[in-house]
């Protein structure tokens, strides 16, 4: 599962920082949201923490001090969220659902007709572009299909 978001994460966080530059504070609070949901679900410590900082910035750029003040105190006393937390908890289980179990899907390739090279392509005399249309047909230089 930490294949499927981490990288959505990362996103998460460099939008935010995007969006602050541009000075839309609301829509950065919001990407630093889903960057600390995500850190939820993978469970990666460092990444909640780093949220916490985000938001408590964005929070005193939109003039809301009580949120900032709490999200700074979280960031800097390295308070993680419990893990009993009934919140975090059905964050994470609404992202397994989105997930869902891992299934190995199985591939069967059917082999129809196996291809002798030299009846496929035309010699290195021939132009390339050239093949005989009994044998074989044209797709694009280099490939040819068989009829």
């Amino acid at each position: 599962m930490a294949e499927n978001f981490e990288g959505e994460m990362m996103m998460a966080e460099q939008l935010g920082h995007m969006y602050r530059f541009t000075k839309h504070h609301s829509k950065a609070a919001d990407m630093f949201r889903l960057m600390l949901k995500l850190a939820w679900v993978l469970k990666d410590a460092n990444m909640e923490l780093k949220a916490y900082q985000h938001m408590s910035n964005e929070h005193f750029y939109l003039g809301d001090l009580e949120k900032s003040k709490y999200y700074s105190i979280r960031h800097t006393g390295g308070l993680l969220d419990s893990d009993l937390s009934r919140i975090k908890n059905s964050i994470i289980q609404s992202y397994k659902d989105k997930v869902g179990p891992k299934k190995n899907k199985k591939v069967n390739l059917k082999v129809i007709k196996k291809f002798n090279e030299a009846e496929i392509l035309p010699s290195p005399s021939n132009d390339r572009h050239q093949c005989d249309k009994n044998k074989s047909m044209f797709v694009f230089p280099g490939v040819y299909y068989s009829k």
